[in-house]
């Protein structure tokens, strides 16, 4: 058993570093082609742990609202650039789920949340590394999937992102 969790240690500790990588390679990143109509993928029903450690399903979230999940990891570089954007523009996103989601620790995630001054409505949750694994896959942060009111995602950006063309799909 410690054998497993040593292993999959290792392989999310590559996983990030593979990521923060091809981030650094890519300054900015371009949007993913949009999904056609037919094919649009839905916002995955997952959990995740609130900051003060209760369990929660996404499909607790309010209903009939954009949906913005946000990968990133609070030593990713292009994450605290990403973080220091969003947090002037906080009040845009007042009607729209915002989750930042991570698999660090609970007190790393607050520091970050509160070093970069990001506050309700962008909130932040604790993911399990399998559920991240298993739902999302490999992931190059930071990563942003938009979800319209219909929980369709309309838009997925890897790497980093404009706050301007985040801001554009939530209109």
């Amino acid at each position: 058993m410690q054998r497993i969790i040593s292993l999959s240690f290792i392989l999310f500790t590559l996983i990030y570093l593979g990521a923060c990588t091809s981030a650094q390679e890519k300054k900015e990143s371009t949007p993913t082609q949009e999904a056609s109509a037919e094919t649009k993928p839905k916002l995955p029903n997952f959990q995740v742990k609130t900051m003060d450690g209760k369990l929660i399903s996404i499909s607790q979230l309010p209903q009939n609202r954009p949906t913005i999940v946000f990968f990133f990891h609070p030593d990713c570089e292009h994450c605290q650039a990403e973080a220091t954007e969003l947090q002037k523009y906080t009040d845009r996103f007042a009607n729209t789920n915002f989750l930042m989601i991570t698999w660090d620790e609970i007190p790393k995630i607050q520091g970050f949340m509160q070093k970069y001054k990001l506050k309700a409505p962008i909130t932040a949750y604790k993911i399990d590394n399998n559920t991240l694994f298993q739902t999302f896959g490999v992931l190059r942060l930071p990563a942003v999937y938009i979800y319209n009111s219909q929980n369709d995602l309309i838009q997925q950006f890897n790497g980093e992102a404009k706050i301007d063309a985040i801001l554009n799909y939530i209109k």
